[in-house]
């Protein structure tokens, strides 16, 4: 189970929402869910299925394509999956965050 991707509830991040909502806490479990099987999905694909994470290994000796996945799912509005930018796409079509 190391080596798949775990993206959990977090709080202090950026305003999420233009109204200030700054944690995921309590409603972004879909999200988070999604995030987690697209990631996955990633990186069977960019890796392989047979690729594991090696035990131990620092952030720095992770491999670049790995590094780059995970970048994509960064908790911060400029990541293009963040939770920031699904949050805002559900906002277009009516579904607020943080309900």
């Amino acid at each position: 189970m190391r080596s798949r991707l775990w993206f959990t509830y977090r709080s202090g991040l950026q305003a999420i929402t233009p109204g200030g909502v700054t944690t995921d806490a309590g409603w972004g479990c879909m999200l988070r869910s999604a995030q987690m099987m697209f990631a996955q999905a990633m990186v069977v694909h960019s890796m392989g299925r047979e690729w594991r994470l090696p035990p131990e290994v620092s952030y720095e000796a992770l491999p670049d394509a790995y590094k780059s996945i995970l970048s994509v799912f960064a908790d911060r509005p400029d990541a293009p999956l963040s939770i920031h930018n699904i949050a805002r796409a559900g906002e277009e079509v009516g579904k607020k965050a943080g309900r």
